[in-house]
C-alpha cells in the first residue's frame, strides 16, 4: 500500500494469489519457465500436442528465426530481432528463456548470416530459437508438470500478438 507501483518477484514455480486479504477477487498469476519446443523429448509441449507441435515447427512463425541465421531473411537482420523471434528471450527475468539458455550455452550472435549457422545452434538452444507455443502461450513448465490447462496462457486477445507486432517499422500489422 505504499508503494506506488509495486513489483513482485516470485520465489519459486507455481500460483500465486495477489490481493488484500479481504478482497474477494485476487489477481492469479502463474510463475513458470519455458520448456521449449523440441520434438521428440519428454518435458515440451509436443509430448501432449503433438499435432500441433510438428505442424508449427515448419510454420512461418516458427521457422523465422532458423532462416534468419541462415542469411535468408534480410541483411538488416541483427541481434536486437531476436527478442521477437526466439521464445522467451527476457533479459530481466531468469525463466529458462532464449537468452538464459543462450549464455549458458555460452552461444553469441554471430557476426555473419549465412547457410549452416542454424545448424551449428547447440541443440539446447534449438527448441527456444523460434517464435514457440510460448511464445504465445508463456512459460510452460508449470502447466507441462501439472497437466493443468489453467497452467498456461490461452488468450486470443491481441494484446499477445502485438507484444511483437506493433514494432515499427517492421511489424505494424497490430
Amino acid at each position: 500500500p505504499d508503494q506506488r507501483t509495486p513489483v513482485f518477484t516470485p520465489a519459486v514455480e507455481g500460483v500465486y494469489r495477489i490481493g488484500e486479504a479481504s478482497e474477494t477477487s485476487p489477481l492469479l498469476v502463474t510463475s513458470a519457465s519455458y520448456v521449449g519446443l523440441r520434438l521428440n523429448t519428454t518435458e515440451t509441449c509436443a509430448v501432449c500436442h503433438p499435432a500441433k507441435a510438428s505442424g508449427w515447427w515448419e510454420s512461418p512463425h516458427a521457422t523465422y528465426f532458423r532462416r534468419a541465421l541462415d542469411g535468408e531473411v534480410s541483411a538488416e537482420y541483427g541481434q536486437s530481432c531476436i527478442r521477437c523471434h526466439t521464445t522467451g528471450y527476457n533479459p530481466e527475468a531468469a525463466n529458462g528463456g532464449f537468452d538464459d539458455v543462450a549464455a549458458a550455452a555460452g552461444w553469441q550472435f554471430p557476426a555473419v548470416l549465412a547457410p549452416g549457422t542454424w545448424a551449428s545452434l547447440p541443440e539446447s538452444l534449438k527448441g527456444l530459437a523460434t517464435v514457440g507455443c510460448e511464445s504465445c502461450h508463456g512459460p510452460g513448465s508449470w502447466h507441462s508438470a501439472s497437466g493443468d490447462a489453467a497452467h498456461i496462457g490461452k488468450s486470443f486477445d491481441v494484446d499477445v500478438c502485438l507484444q511483437c507486432h506493433s514494432k515499427e517499422p517492421y511489424e505494424a500489422q497490430g
